[in-house]
């Protein structure tokens, strides 16, 4: 079993869709997770934001820093130890529910 486990949170209404793009297996969107070692006041360790597509990096690579593309904050991470993780798996199955949310409303 792992170590650490690193819960993440997107919000998927925030996902700049033109920026997805089609692989062998399926469509992706490229993130990254900046993650810091000690929590914020929130208790997350991190935040995930969409990677600015390579095109538009290139055509921007020149304009200060400021006027350049941005990618949308999509949601926060939380580093969860294995004790704390197998706590809220005993919790779940005690009032039988594992938590898992119906996929039916997702907006794509």
């Amino acid at each position: 079993m792992a170590d650490k486990f690193i819960k993440l949170k997107i919000n998927v209404r925030e996902i700049n869709k033109e920026w997805l793009f089609v692989g062998e297996k399926g469509t992706y969107a490229n993130l990254t997770l900046m993650y810091n070692e000690e929590e914020d006041s929130y208790g997350n360790n991190g935040m995930i934001v969409q990677d600015v597509p390579k095109k538009v990096y290139e055509e921007e690579k020149s304009l200060p820093k400021e006027k350049r593309t941005k990618g949308p904050i999509l949601g926060n991470a939380k580093v969860w130890g294995e004790q704390s993780v197998s706590q809220e798996l005993k919790v779940g199955e005690e009032s039988g529910k594992l938590g898992v949310a119906s996929n039916d409303d997702l907006p794509f």
